[in-house]
């Protein structure tokens, strides 16, 4: 949470604690006044905190709650100030939280940090901005995924081998996922039994985004495995992958330091921190999450980058069998269809988003009830937070709404490609 909004959010609930220093000022009501702003300010603080909330939005409603808390609002013109005051939100609220694809019809074809790619049947419809370089976050994850699903098929893994949970909670920083690996560990089935499978762990990273299972398994794979890959793939226009976790310890560590590291002496640092995890030196658990909102840009723009081009490429390839070998792309692509929802005239599809606060990205490949073979990459950067709020709320509905509606689809391709 920004260090400000802390700092407002701890004045006011101390201005509404100080009458109680007072015999006199201990009244019910002041209680009430104190205890009331007291919890709405814990709340906010946690939704914010965890990314449910904007800053913004978070304020507000403290602002609104404490309103609500005075005396001179149960009067006749205290009421109708408020139920004024409460129109304006409604509207306000309603123009935020309303289905609005058109907004991300607008972001695309006119921001100039995000790109979109779409390809029918290996034919391009869209490439705008396409081969810029953006960071992926957990889009990223699909190259995991793959060469999971490379191993699998040349029998390098067993899907069936048990991974103890603890050697997963080593890579788990608490509130650096929202909320995705416990998300993920509620849902397991033999979850009391202390093990999972690794197919389990692969599922999770992909269905859920578990960070701490992302980096788990780029340990066990090895990261010079994994890049040499992507070379042999043709996916060229991407950076080196490496853990995702080490870095947010890495800065709990040494803070906006890490800004003078070359990218190289950053990936290098990144590795060193993921090795003391592996070897115990660390533990991902033990560390609270207190980046500020620089740190969590300065780790954000260093992600690992590719093109929205290079990815909706490679998913053709993946998914019309010409990536690696069949059986490969099989395991492939049921990691990515794991736990789809249907979408009409779609007969089948796999994704994988990212996001981070600045970052919101989709890639995905689709074949139609018809038979066309459609890939549809979206990558976005430098989001401020009411356009990441906005995408955040309606890109899934946008990219439904792509699929179902042939007429979307179209003007859509047309607003964007021009």
């Amino acid at each position: 949470m920004p260090s400000f909004i802390t700092f407002v959010f701890l004045i006011i609930v101390v201005i509404n604690a100080l009458p109680l220093l007072k015999k006199d000022k201990r009244t019910t009501w002041n209680y009430f006044r104190a205890s009331g702003t007291l919890v709405i300010v814990l709340v906010a603080s946690i939704a914010i905190t965890n990314l449910i909330l904007s800053p913004f939005i978070g304020a507000l409603i403290v602002a609104i709650g404490i309103i609500f808390m005075e005396r001179s609002v149960y009067t006749k013109w205290g009421l109708i100030s408020v139920g004024s005051i409460a129109l304006i939100v409604g509207s306000l609220a309603y123009f935020a939280f309303r289905e609005d694809t058109q907004y991300v019809v607008d972001h695309l074809s006119e921001d100039e940090n995000s790109s979109m790619y779409v390809a029918e049947n290996g034919e391009v419809l869209v490439n705008r901005q396409a081969d810029e370089q953006r960071p992926l976050a957990s889009t990223v994850k699909i190259v995991v995924a793959a060469a999971y699903a490379e191993e699998v098929a040349t029998g390098e893994i067993d899907p069936d081998e048990a991974v103890a949970l603890e050697d997963l909670e080593r890579f788990h920083m608490e509130n650096t996922d929202g909320g995705a690996h416990p998300l993920w560990l509620d849902q397991l089935v033999n979850e009391n039994e202390g093990t999972v499978s690794l197919q389990e762990v692969v599922e999770g990273m992909i269905v859920f985004s578990s960070n701490a299972n992302t980096d788990y398994l780029i340990e066990t794979i090895g990261i010079e495995s994994i890049n040499e890959r992507l070379e042999t793939w043709g996916v060229t226009e991407h950076d080196p992958v490496y853990p995702l976790v080490s870095p947010l310890l890495m800065l709990e560590d040494i803070g906006e330091e890490a800004a003078s590291l070359s990218m190289e002496d950053y990936r290098s640092q990144v590795e060193t921190y993921h090795e003391a995890i592996v070897q115990g030196e660390f533990a991902a658990g033990e560390e609270d999450f207190t980046l500020s909102m620089d740190e969590q840009r300065m780790w954000s723009d260093r992600l690992p980058a590719a093109t929205a081009a290079s990815y909706g490429e490679w998913l053709h390839d993946i998914q019309t069998g010409e990536w690696s070998n069949e059986e490969a792309a099989a395991i492939l692509m049921d990691i990515l269809e794991a736990g789809t929802a249907d979408i009409e005239g779609v007969e089948s599809f796999g994704q994988k988003g990212g996001s981070t606060a600045f970052v919101l990205n989709q890639a995905m490949y689709a074949t139609t009830e018809d038979g066309n073979a459609m890939e549809l990459v979206v990558f976005n950067d430098d989001l401020s937070w009411w356009q990441s709020f906005k995408l955040g709320r309606n890109l899934s509905i946008f990219i439904e709404q792509f699929f179902e509606d042939k007429t979307f689809r179209e003007e859509t391709i047309e607003a964007i490609a021009d």
